[in-house]
């Protein structure tokens, strides 16, 4: 009996023992579980975001260049001669308007910024003292004389003469004294009554070449070429219209003829006697060759007359 009662309370405690293990088990077994699920769960998440973001970036690719096409390689900045307004894609760039409207009123680009019309008006081979030689170009449309440049065939370096930026209004007189024989003499790219010197005008525009060396003589050729080496005025003088023009003359006629510039009355290629002839001047230092202002200009030797005494206007109109 007492061996009965012992062997039931064994298996008693057996099973309690048993109970309390199965008990801990379940519950370990629970905490291993979760935390691999809850792991798993957030790594799927961040799998999900990651591709969503990678989905939006290749949209976002595939809006700006199209699918299957490469990067657009069009240079922004144009190639010479090609309208920067358009060039690269066809059409008008952004804020063309603006740009336009900044160049001038009415979206147009300022007149100054133009190069002027201009006539050669009148010209003194001779000097004495302050009273030095001069070349008189009239404006006939308002604009910018930069980069404009003055030429003296009959010295070794035609060039006599290139303007600096300034502004010009139509109707208006530059007169480019070849020398400076005093310092009151100054170049006016403000008002037209700065300068002093000897036969300045207050009303006409002065520029003076540095120096005191002869640019003009009474047997040459004049002539003004723009920046792109157009002629805008030319006029050919002879002392006599006998023998015929050195190298540097000839030359110069060829030139001149060629941009149609200067001709005979006849329209041909032009010798000395198709010149303006200067004989009469002398040393007359008051004599100038003067253009009839308005008459049409025919490039030849008709538009010119030599004054009498007294007669050279620099900075006014022609007497």
């Amino acid at each position: 009996m007492k061996n009965t009662r012992s062997y039931f309370a064994r298996l008693i405690l057996a099973g309690m023992v048993l109970f309390f293990f199965l008990v801990c088990g379940c519950s370990t077994g629970n905490s291993s579980f979760e935390e691999p699920e809850t792991t798993t769960e957030t790594s799927a998440d961040a799998d999900a975001k990651a591709d969503a973001k990678a989905d939006a970036n290749a949209e976002g690719e595939s809006q700006t260049t199209g699918e299957g096409e490469e990067p657009s390689t069009t240079p922004e900045t144009p190639l010479p001669g090609e309208d920067e307004t358009n060039a690269g894609s066809g059409e008008e760039a952004d804020g063309g308007e603006a740009d336009e409207e900044a160049e001038g009123d009415g979206g147009e680009l300022s007149e100054a910024a133009s190069v002027p019309g201009l006539r050669i008006n009148e010209l003194r081979t001779e000097s004495s003292g302050v009273r030095v030689e001069f070349i008189e170009f009239k404006m006939l449309a308002s604009g910018n004389l930069g980069g404009l440049r003055v030429f003296a065939a009959s010295n070794d370096e035609a060039m006599i003469y290139e303007f600096r930026p300034v502004d010009v209004a139509e109707g208006e007189y530059v007169v480019l004294h070849l020398r400076t024989p005093e310092a009151s003499c100054v170049d006016e790219y403000g008002r037209l009554d700065e300068s002093g010197g000897k036969d300045s005008s207050p009303t006409g525009r002065d520029f003076w070449i540095p120096g005191s060396q002869k640019l003009l003589r009474k047997t040459d050729a004049v002539y003004v070429l723009g920046e792109d080496g157009s002629v805008l005025d030319a006029v050919m003088i002879a002392e006599t219209s006998g023998p015929e023009w050195d190298d540097r003359l000839t030359g110069a006629a060829a030139f001149l003829f060629s941009r149609g510039a200067w001709k005979s009355t006849a329209g041909t290629a032009p010798t000395p006697a198709d010149a303006v002839i200067t004989a009469s001047i002398g040393i007359g230092v008051t004599r100038s060759i003067s253009r009839h202002e308005t008459a049409e200009n025919t490039h030849t030797a008709a538009d010119w007359y030599v004054t009498g005494s007294g007669g050279a206007t620099p900075g006014e109109q022609n007497r």
